[in-house]
């Protein structure tokens, strides 16, 4: 089941979370406008990372059968490239285009 992001900070018209009704998240000012108690929802916020924390679980696994199904000789030929260009990090790679600049 793919899960959609929870906005955490979603509120009704009376300033209480569209999932939590008991948790208040603004308060409507007296010349109009909102007065912000709390920016976004507690237990939304963790409904999301329990979400996230299951999405990480789920690549791993993903990740755990697609390197156990490889053939080995495909392994080694990835541990070689990895040899072949060594450091070639995000910010090394950088660091190399602003010399040229």
């Amino acid at each position: 089941i793919d899960e959609k992001e929870i906005m955490t900070f979603l509120f009704d018209r009376r300033g209480y979370c569209v999932r939590h009704p008991h948790v208040r998240l603004r308060k409507k000012k007296m010349l109009g406008g909102w007065q912000i108690l709390i920016t976004n929802c507690p237990e939304c916020c963790m409904a999301e990372m329990n979400r996230l924390k299951r999405l990480g679980k789920k690549k791993k696994k993903k990740n755990e059968k697609l390197t156990k199904s490889m053939p080995a000789n495909s392994m080694q030929a990835m541990a070689e490239e990895q040899e072949q260009y060594p450091g070639s990090s995000r910010s090394q790679s950088r660091r190399r285009n602003d010399n040229f600049a």
